[in-house]
C-alpha cells in the first residue's frame, strides 16, 4: 500500500506541479437545458478528431470533442450557426434549427489547403514571416491590455497514466497495483468548473464551483492557475514567440495562409535558434491586419519534461479574439517512471468589457519594410499637441510598431503606478499581482449526476474506467487514514490518561521512533526519535540526544518547551538543556522570544560540516573534521519581524566554555595510513587553538532587510516573489569582561549581501559578499572567531553560492578584517549542454569562483565547473584552489542540485 501511494503521489506531484504553469486564461462552463447538439467529428479518412472545437457563435457557447471525437452541447431552442474547427483542417460552418430535443450532427473536416502568397523569397530578401511577426509582436501588449475586464466560466479536465515503470521495481510495483485493482493504463482524472474574472491591470479572481480529483482524495486545492498568455514576454520562464526579445531566440518561416471568418490567417513556423529548455517550437497562426493569435501548436520542455500546447481562439467581439479551447500534453520520465498526461480547458460564457483607453482599429506599420510611411505616421501622432500619447494613438489611423510599443509601455507603467498607489493604502510593500482564489463549500460534494449534467465533454470508456477504480481506492484510503488516528492524552485531577483509538494501540516502537500526543484541544506533547539524533565524533564517541517537547496550538500566541537529554558513551557523561520559546503575532508581524540554559557540546564552527556527513567521514574515512567543546550557558534571544521586509534579532549569551580532548580512535575502516587529528585545530591567526576554560558575556544585534522585495496578493494574503530583492544583513557582536572568569573581549562588525539574478532563459547568477572586522580583540578562543563555510569531503553543501568547496574548516577563521565572495553562474547552454541529449535530461552547467581574504592568511581562490540536475536532483563539480595565486589542489564534489526549488517553480 505504501509503495502504491508513493507511486501515485510521485505522478501527481510531477503533473500537478508543472501543468498549472501552462493553463493560460483557462475558462469554461455550460448552460442548463434539456436539448442541444451532439455527434462525432472525423477527418476525411473517417478517423475521429479529438478535442476539435465546437462553437455556437450567436450565444458564445462552445465545447470540444473527447478523445473519441464525440461531443455534446446543450443549447436552447432556436436557429444557430455552429462552427467546427480543428487545427490544420478547414473550419466547417453548419446552420441548424434546434427544437426541444437533441439533434445529432456528425461532421467531416478536410485538411486545410494552405496557399502561398505570390512572394518570391530571394537570397537577399527576408522571409515574409518576419514582417508578420514584427507586427504581431508590436501589438502583443495591445492585445494583453485590450480588455478592461471579463468574466467567464471554465471546465478543466486532466487525465494521465504511467506508461512504464523502473525495471528494478517493475514486478513489485505491478503486483502492488494489481492488488489495488489498478493497472498502468487506468486513467487518473481530475475535473473542475470555475468562475473566473479579471480586472485590468492585474486583478484576478477565481471561484471553484465544483472539483473532482481522483487519486488524491480531494485533499489539495485545485486550479492553481498562472494568469498569463502568449502575449506576455514569457510563460513559466519560457520565451514567448511574441516577446519583444523573440527574434534573438527564434527563426520564423512563412508557410502560407488560409481564409477563416472573413480574415486571412497566416501560418508561421517557429524554430528556436538554439534548441533546448524554455523555448518553443511549432506553429503559430496570426490573423492578418488584426495581428492577433488565431491558434497555435507549440512545444517546449522544462528539465527534460516535454509539453505540447494547443490553443484555439475565437472572435468574441469584433477584432477581439480570445482562447476558447486549450490542450496541454505532457510526457516525460522521472526516476524511471514514464508518464503521459493531458489537460484540457474549455471556455465559454465570456462577458467582456473593452478597455476604453485603447482604440479599436488602427494599422500597424512595419518600419523596417515601410520606413517613410512609418516616419510620416509617427510624426503625425507627435504633432497632436495637448494630448497624451494614448489619446494621440486613439485619434490616429496608422502607427509604427516601434512607436506603438513605446506608447503602450508608458501606458502600462502609469496603470501600475495608479494601482500601486491604491494598494499602498493597506500595505507598505510593492504588490505586482492581485489574485483571489476561493472554493465553494459544496465544490467537493457534487455527485456523478451533477457531473453528467455540467460536463461539456463526454467521458471516454478509458476515463470511466479510471473514475470507477480510483473512486473505490480513494474511499479505501480515507478509511485507512481514519483508522490511523493518533493517541489522545488528557490531564485531569487523577493525572494523565491515555485514550487510544480502538483500532490502534500504543506500540513500544514509539519510544524509539518518536511519539506525538494530544492533551486537550490545544496542547501537544511528545518526543523525537533518538535514532535521528545518534552521531559519532572522536570526543564523545557515539552519542545521542533525546529531545522532548510540549507546545500549544494557537494563531496569535504560541509557546513551546523543549527539554533535551544528551549522553556520550566515550565520556560516560549526561548533559542536558531546557529551551522555552514564545511566539506572538500573525505571519510577517511575529515576535519570537527564547530562553535557554544547560550544559551541552557544540561545534567550534557551527556551519562547518553536517553531522551526518561528519559521522560518515569519521567512521569510514577516519577523518574527524568536526571539532567540539563543552559549554555551560544561559542564553536569551528575541526576534521581531518589523514588517514584510525587515527583521531584527538580538541575543545575550553568558557562558563558560571548556576545551575537550579526543577520547576514542574508533573507525569502522581503520587504516595505518590515516589517523585522527587533535580536537584543537590549527588556525592562521591564533596558531594553537588549545584552551582549558574560557568565559564569554556577549551581546549580538542583527538586522536583516530585503529593501526591494515584491509580493503577489492572493486571497488578501501576501506571497513573496523569490529573488525580487537582495538580502542585506548587518550584524554587531560585543563581548565584555567581568561577568565570567577568563572572558573574551571584542567588538565585531559584519555585513552580508546575497542575491540571485535571472539571466536570459533559465540562466541565473548567484552572488554573496561577506565582509567584516574585529576591533580590540582580546583573549578570543577558536569558537569566537568569524568562521567560513569550508569543505573537506566529497559531499558538497546544498547552496553552492554560500560555501567553499576545498577550504579548511578552521585554518582561515578570523579575528581581524576579512572579505569573502561567492559567485555561481548557471548557464542554459555552455559545453556539454550543447548536446540535445544533455538538454533533454534537463542538465545545466555552472561555473563558480570563490574568494577569501583575511589579514592573517594569504588570499585564497577557488575556480570550478559543475553539472546540475543530474537525475533531476544531484550535481557534480570539479574545482581547483589557489593560494596567493599559486595552484594548490583540486577535487571532485557531489551534492544535491542547487536551486532545486526552481524545478517546481
Amino acid at each position: 500500500m505504501v509503495l502504491v501511494q508513493g507511486t501515485k503521489s510521485l505522478l501527481f506531484a510531477i503533473m500537478n506541479r508543472y501543468l498549472p504553469l501552462f493553463l493560460l486564461f483557462l475558462l469554461a462552463g455550460k448552460t442548463a437545458s434539456g436539448q442541444g447538439i451532439r455527434g462525432q467529428v472525423k477527418d476525411q479518412n473517417g478517423e475521429p478528431l479529438p478535442y476539435a472545437t465546437v462553437f455556437v457563435t450567436k450565444v458564445q457557447l462552445g465545447t470540444a470533442t473527447n478523445a473519441e471525437g464525440r461531443y455534446e452541447l446543450e443549447v436552447d431552442p432556436g436557429t444557430y450557426e455552429v462552427r467546427f474547427q480543428y487545427l490544420g483542417y478547414t473550419t466547417r460552418v453548419v446552420n441548424i434549427r434546434l427544437g426541444t430535443a437533441w439533434q445529432d450532427i456528425d461532421v467531416q473536416l478536410d485538411e486545410e489547403p494552405v496557399e502561398l502568397q505570390t512572394v518570391e523569397i530571394l537570397d537577399n530578401r527576408e522571409d515574409p514571416a518576419y514582417t508578420i511577426m514584427r507586427r504581431a509582436i508590436g501589438k502583443a501588449s495591445y492585445h494583453a491590455q485590450q480588455l478592461d475586464s471579463y468574466t467567464a466560466t471554465s471546465y478543466i479536465k486532466g487525465t494521465g497514466r504511467l506508461k512504464d515503470l523502473p525495471g528494478l521495481f517493475r514486478k513489485r510495483i505491478e503486483k502492488a497495483l494489481e492488488e489495488e485493482g489498478i493497472d498502468t493504463s487506468t486513467a487518473f482524472v481530475t475535473e473542475s468548473v470555475s468562475e473566473i474574472s479579471y480586472k485590468r491591470p492585474n486583478q484576478f479572481k477565481e471561484k471553484v464551483i465544483s472539483v473532482r480529483t481522483i487519486g488524491e482524495d480531494n485533499n489539495t486545492s485545485p486550479n492553481q492557475f498562472i494568469n498569463s498568455s502568449f502575449y506576455n514576454p514569457d510563460l513559466a520562464g519560457a520565451i514567448s514567440p511574441l516577446s519583444p526579445k523573440a527574434f534573438a531566440y527564434y527563426r520564423f518561416e512563412y508557410l502560407g495562409f488560409f481564409p477563416d471568418q472573413g480574415f486571412n490567417v497566416n501560418k508561421i513556423k517557429v524554430t528556436p535558434r538554439s534548441a533546448g529548455d524554455n523555448v518553443f517550437e511549432g506553429t503559430i497562426y496570426i490573423v492578418d491586419h488584426i495581428w492577433s493569435i488565431h491558434s497555435l501548436d507549440l512545444s517546449t520542455s522544462i528539465w527534460g519534461i516535454n509539453f505540447n500546447i494547443n490553443q484555439v481562439y475565437q472572435p468574441i467581439e469584433e477584432n477581439v479574439w480570445l482562447p476558447v479551447n486549450h490542450i496541454f500534453d505532457v510526457t516525460g520520465s522521472f526516476f524511471g517512471f514514464d508518464f503521459e498526461y493531458r489537460y484540457f480547458a474549455n471556455i465559454q460564457n465570456y462577458q467582456i468589457t473593452l478597455n476604453p483607453d485603447l482604440p479599436t482599429e488602427f494599422e500597424v506599420i512595419d518600419e523596417k519594410i515601410e520606413k517613410e510611411r512609418a516616419k510620416e505616421a509617427d510624426a503625425a501622432i507627435s504633432k497632436r499637441d495637448n494630448s497624451t500619447s494614448m489619446q494621440a494613438l486613439s485619434s490616429g489611423k496608422e502607427i509604427s510598431r516601434k512607436e506603438l510599443r513605446k506608447i503602450l509601455r508608458e501606458y502600462e507603467k502609469q496603470e501600475m503606478k495608479e494601482e500601486m498607489a491604491e494598494i499602498k493604502d493597506t500595505t507598505e510593500v510593492e504588490v505586482v499581482q492581485l489574485t483571489e482564489y476561493s472554493i465553494d463549500s459544496n465544490a467537493y460534494k457534487r455527485d456523478s449526476n451533477y457531473w453528467e449534467t455540467i460536463r461539456p465533454i463526454p467521458l471516454t470508456d478509458y476515463e470511466v474506467k479510471g473514475y470507477t477504480k480510483m473512486d473505490s481506492i480513494s474511499k479505501a484510503d480515507a478509511e485507512e487514514a481514519r483508522q490511523r488516528d493518533t493517541v489522545e492524552m488528557t490531564i485531569g485531577s487523577e493525572g494523565m490518561t491515555i485514550k487510544r483509538n480502538k483500532n490502534r494501540g500504543f506500540s513500544p516502537e514509539d519510544i524509539i521512533l518518536g511519539g506525538n500526543y494530544r492533551s486537550g484541544k490545544s496542547i501537544r506533547l511528545g518526543w523525537n526519535s533518538p535514532l535521528t539524533n545518534l552521531h559519532f565524533n572522536t570526543v564523545e564517541g557515539y552519542h545521542f540526544a533525546f529531545p522532548f517537547y510540549i507546545h500549544n496550538i494557537s494563531k496569535t500566541f504560541r509557546w513551546r518547551i523543549n527539554p533535551k537529554l544528551h549522553y556520550s558513551f566515550a565520556r560516560n557523561r549526561i548533559n542536558g538543556s531546557l529551551n522555552a520559546t514564545f511566539n506572538t503575532g500573525e505571519k510577517n508581524k511575529t515576535s519570537n522570544f527564547q530562553i535557554e540554559a544547560g550544559r551541552m557540546t557544540f561545534a567550534y564552527n557551527p556551519s562547518a560540516i553536517d553531522p551526518y556527513i561528519s559521522d560518515f567521514a569519521s567512521l569510514f574515512w577516519e577523518r574527524n573534521y568536526l571539532k567540539v567543546y563543552e559549554q555551560t550557558y544561559f542564553k536569551t534571544s528575541w526576534r521581531k519581524d518589523l514588517d514584510e521586509k525587515n527583521t531584527l534579532r538580538t541575543e545575550i549569551l553568558i557562558a563558560e566554555r571548556r576545551g575537550l580532548m579526543n577520547n576514542t580512535d574508533h573507525s569502522i575502516f581503520d587504516s595505518d595510513k590515516r589517523a585522527y587529528t587533535s580536537n584543537f585545530p590549527d588556525n592562521a591567526e591564533l596558531g594553537s587553538t588549545a584552551f582549558d576554560t574560557s568565559g564569554i558575556s556577549q551581546l549580538k544585534i542583527q538586522w536583516e532587510t530585503e529593501p526591494w522585495l515584491k509580493y503577489r496578493m492572493r486571497n488578501n494574503r501576501l506571497e513573496r516573489i523569490p529573488d525580487s530583492s537582495p538580502k542585506l544583513t548587518f550584524s554587531y557582536r560585543t563581548a565584555v569582561s567581568g561577568v565570567v572568569d577568563n572572558s573574551a573581549k571584542f567588538h565585531h562588525f559584519d555585513f552580508e549581501f546575497a542575491h540571485q539574478w535571472p539571466v536570459g532563459i533559465r540562466g541565473d547568477l548567484s552572488a554573496k559578499i561577506n565582509l567584516g572586522t574585529f576591533v580590540n580583540p582580546k583573549d578570543l578562543i577558536i569558537t569566537d572567531l568569524h568562521h567560513f563555510r569550508g569543505n573537506r569531503t566529497i559531499l558538497s553543501a546544498v547552496d553552492p553560492a554560500q560555501n567553499f568547496r576545498l577550504l579548511d574548516y578552521y585554518q582561515y577563521s578570523s579575528q581581524s578584517t576579512y572579505l569573502a565572495m561567492y559567485t555561481n553562474y548557471q548557464f542554459r547552454k555552455l559545453l556539454i549542454t550543447r548536446l540535445p541529449m544533455a538538454r533533454a535530461f534537463g542538465w545545466k552547467e555552472v561555473m563558480f569562483v570563490n574568494l577569501l581574504s583575511t589579514e592573517g592568511a594569504k588570499p585564497y581562490v577557488e575556480i570550478g565547473y559543475g553539472l546540475n540536475y543530474i537525475f533531476r536532483v544531484f550535481r557534480i563539480e570539479g574545482v581547483a584552489n589557489f593560494l596567493d595565486g599559486k595552484y594548490q589542489d583540486w577535487g571532485i564534489r557531489v551534492g544535491i542540485a542547487s536551486n532545486l526549488e526552481s524545478l517546481f517553480n
